[in-house]
């Protein structure tokens, strides 16, 4: 028909009806106990309540419901599956008719000369307002690092905790936690330890936001500190048996341990008894560096040591054992001498010598 006359196209169109209201999730008011927590993506149902004196007619919105619910006839119920995108509060309005009995009533046909009988219900209504919260509960998104430690040490941790909701109010409580524990606003566990505190200990944090709760549960392993006692020498001399007994301090002398050579010169070893011996060779002269790592758990300590190898100096040209010097002649003689150690410096004395002979201090040379 519109294509014959297009000119009524424009009185053939549908009015456009308006958009229903979005009811959206709200800020929960601080006066306001909501009568149903829901969940995310859990089915509500709310049956409206009868009983034999009230028999339920007819049910009214009277404030637009959140997306997606609806009131279901048969059931009678309200239903509902709150999604992620529905979370906070909101304020449900609905008019509630109940038949309480039933009245006849009598019309007559003047025309037809009959009578009928009608069955009118008599009715009830009342308007209900509801405050429901459709809420995420929170999540400890975080577990602690370092649960194993050296006693004597402070342990913190503070927990990330998600909670969807616009309004969320999320407190932390400790059910089960050491001595000594202290919880923040914010739940941050902080834990100064001594060394009496050397054990495993359960801590149990809560965080709940007034309807749901999330535990979070692990466990603390303080463990007693260990600590090399002993020193090293650390001067030596070349071709000469180097030994070092490394001595530990534990609190407990049954506790186990593990005790390495970290590194070293070649040739150095270490027994099961934590002796060190090792004999220093011409090529290892000078500074040598080693270290010892003694653990238990995480509790660790490691000594490092430098033991300086030292090599005697050589007298490479001396004189001869036997000279024979001409009455009122001059002899001299100069003496060569060296240190393989680099570092080192050297100082030529004279022990013994004939009445006016002289060396000098700079350049070694014997003169008489």
């Amino acid at each position: 028909l519109i294509d014959l006359f297009p000119e009524i196209k424009h009185a053939m169109d549908l009015p456009k009806m308006p958009k229903p209201i979005t009811t959206i999730g709200q800020h929960l008011p601080q006066d306001v106990l909501p009568r149903h927590v829901l969940g995310l993506n859990q089915l509500f149902t709310y049956k409206i309540p009868e009983d034999e004196a009230r028999e339920f007619y007819s049910f009214r919105w009277l404030t637009p419901p959140p997306k997606g619910m609806f009131f279901h006839y048969e059931s009678r119920s309200i239903q509902w599956v709150p999604d992620d995108t529905q979370l906070g509060a909101y304020k449900l309005g609905y008019r509630i008719e109940m038949k309480v009995g039933e009245s006849v009533s009598l019309e007559a046909t003047v025309r037809d000369s009959l009578l009928t009988y009608q069955m009118v219900p008599e009715l009830e209504g009342y308007d209900e307002y509801v405050w429901i919260y459709v809420n995420d509960p929170p999540m400890f998104l975080t577990a602690p690092i370092g649960t194993e430690f050296v006693s004597n040490t402070t342990f913190a941790y503070t927990p990330v905790v998600r909670d969807r909701n616009i309004d969320t109010r999320v407190k932390y409580y400790l059910e089960l936690a050491p001595e000594g524990m202290v919880l923040g606003e914010n739940g941050g566990l902080v834990w100064e330890t001594d060394s009496a505190d050397v054990s495993v200990y359960d801590v149990r944090l809560v965080a709940t936001d007034g309807f749901d709760r999330d535990v979070q549960e692990f466990r603390l392993f303080a463990r007693a500190g260990v600590k090399i006692i002993s020193s090293a020498p650390t001067d030596w001399k070349v071709n000469q048996p180097y030994q070092y007994q490394v001595e530990i301090w534990r609190p407990e002398l049954a506790q186990e341990m593990r005790v390495e050579l970290l590194h070293g010169p070649v040739g150095m070893s270490m027994n099961n008894n934590y002796l060190i011996t090792w004999t220093p060779e011409l090529t290892q002269i000078d500074t040598q560096y080693f270290a010892v790592k003694v653990s238990h758990g995480v509790a660790q300590d490691t000594q490092n040591v430098a033991v300086f190898i030292n090599h005697p100096p050589m007298i490479s040209a001396e004189p001869p054992a036997m000279n024979v010097v001409n009455v009122g002649a001059t002899w001299d003689f100069q003496l060569e001498v060296s240190d393989p150690n680099i570092a080192d410096k050297i100082t030529v004395t004279a022990i013994e010598l004939p009445d006016g002979m002289r060396i000098d201090p700079f350049t070694w040379r014997l003169r008489w």
